[in-house]
């Protein structure tokens, strides 16, 4: 059962982790080719009515994707990046308080491609098992399964950006490491 893109963040889906000090990327995606993703979308995956995901552009050039979970007033945001040439979504779900760094917690993000065919957009996101296979043979970083809040879910934990990209990197490029395709609708 494919599962919405917020309700994927919510639950921690295949998301990947960085350590603290690595949250901006050099993967900033060409402002041509991350403009088709400008908007607002709605779910159209069965259950998931309410959803929403919506693209915008900062001041600074971000391209800035924001996503709700039906029902909740909690609000995930992230960013468009460029990955091998492929459109990725790098979303913050958790963000440590001062005193669960303190102790070691650092931020999670869900990374997912997307691609749109017109007025539709599409989010893969990268599958748990594939993503622990991925760890394992790499032999940097750490997977940590998430199951208990989600079947199927689970993490990477990576010292660097340099790390986590080569991961993804991977991802975008060998078969078999992405789930189920979720799609939404453009709002006009």
């Amino acid at each position: 059962m494919p599962r919405s893109l917020a309700l994927a963040i919510l639950c921690i889906a295949p998301a990947l982790s960085l350590l603290p000090g690595c949250a901006s990327t050099p993967n900033a995606p060409d402002a041509q080719i991350a403009s088709k993703y400008l908007g607002r979308w709605e779910s159209l995956t069965d259950g998931a009515q309410g959803i929403y995901v919506s693209v915008t552009q900062e001041p600074d050039g971000r391209f800035v994707l924001r996503s709700n979970r039906s029902g909740k007033d909690r609000e995930t945001q992230g960013e468009l990046i460029d990955v091998e040439g492929t459109m990725m979504c790098r979303i913050k779900v958790f963000t440590p308080t001062p005193e669960q760094a303190a102790n070691g917690a650092v931020p999670l993000y869900h990374f997912g491609v997307l691609r749109t065919e017109g007025d539709r957009l599409l989010h893969t996101p990268i599958r748990a098992d594939w993503l622990a296979d991925a760890i394992a043979e790499h032999g940097h970083g750490r997977y940590v399964s998430t199951s208990n809040i989600a079947q199927g879910t689970g993490v990477a934990v990576a010292a660097d950006w340099d790390q986590l990209e080569h991961i993804l990197r991977d991802a975008v490029t060998q078969d078999g490491a992405l789930g189920t395709t979720e799609e939404f609708a453009r709002v006009k």
